[in-house]
């Protein structure tokens, strides 16, 4: 179960873990697949992501694969484009969120928070 930090220039492109993937600032990536507990999106990333736990966009970012998560995040500062769309027991929208999302549970979008 290791804790996984995608660093900037890094070329590992599948992340596979029980634990949580960390993507900092100043990462710029695509054709990621990940697959883990949760994740914290601080960098600009694109590809797959399902995380069993909870996926945390702390950023601005399209992402062009397919998301799956526990709950989904989009935090105050963030504005997210789902190309393909998102699947999420539950989801919470502090920031902007674009695209198709399916929500089996609740789906909160608080004030300053914008869904399309």
């Amino acid at each position: 179960m290791a804790d996984v930090e995608i660093r900037p220039g890094s070329r590992k492109l599948t992340v596979r873990t029980l634990g949580n993937v960390r993507v900092p600032a100043a990462t710029v990536l695509s054709n990621l697949s990940i697959v883990c507990q949760n994740m914290e999106v601080n960098g600009r990333v694109s590809g797959s992501f399902r995380c069993t736990g909870t996926l945390d966009f702390n950023t601005s970012v399209c992402v062009e694969g397919s998301i799956s998560a526990g709950k989904l995040v989009v935090d105050r500062s963030a504005e997210v484009e789902l190309a393909v769309g998102a699947a999420a027991e539950s989801v919470e929208v502090y920031g902007s969120l674009k695209g198709r999302v399916q929500c089996k549970g609740v789906m909160h979008i608080y004030r300053g928070g914008s869904f399309e």
